[in-house]
């Protein structure tokens, strides 16, 4: 499985759920990347490669910019986790999206149950320091449990789509 990232914060959220939750796969990002590539890309390597799974990991956005999200996934919420998604593709079976409504800072404030990350915090998970802000928030019981939900999700929806 590959997992294909939009910025470094979802990368960081990946190799989380590749390295501790189980998830076998390899997670690629390019700073060069925004949402809409991530999609074409997952597109492209599907139909060259269709016995591997591709996942974009993706904000969903504000706006019109939804739109795209929803005609490329069927989109099911993760119980329990407001504003955290998994999409499956309507186009292919052996592609899949994570999606973080709207934006994964947004996710984790409700999970970590805060009203706000810090402009410091928010400023690291937009930069290639969001692994070492996304450390210390993986050691909250809330998160640990949000990841260990959508690894199972992602699981699950693995063995139906192959």
């Amino acid at each position: 499985m590959e997992l294909l990232a939009e910025c470094y914060a979802n990368k960081c959220m990946a190799e989380e759920l590749v390295y501790k939750h189980g998830v076998s796969g390899n997670v690629r990002h390019s700073y060069m990347w925004g949402r809409d590539r991530i999609i074409k890309k997952v597109y492209e390597h599907a139909k060259r490669k269709k016995d591997e799974v591709f996942v974009a990991v993706i904000d969903y956005e504000r706006g019109v910019a939804r739109e795209y999200i929803n005609r490329n996934f069927r989109l099911q919420k993760l119980e329990g986790f407001q504003g955290l998604l998994v999409g499956i593709s309507y186009r292919q079976a052996n592609v899949l999206a994570i999606v973080f409504d709207p934006d994964i800072e947004n996710v984790l404030e409700r999970v970590l149950g805060t009203k706000q990350l810090s402009v410091s915090q928010r400023e690291k998970l937009k930069s290639n320091k969001a692994c070492e802000e996304l450390k210390k928030i993986f050691e909250n019981n809330n998160v640990k449990k949000m990841l260990q939900s959508l690894a199972k999700k992602l699981l699950e929806l693995l063995g139906r789509n192959i």
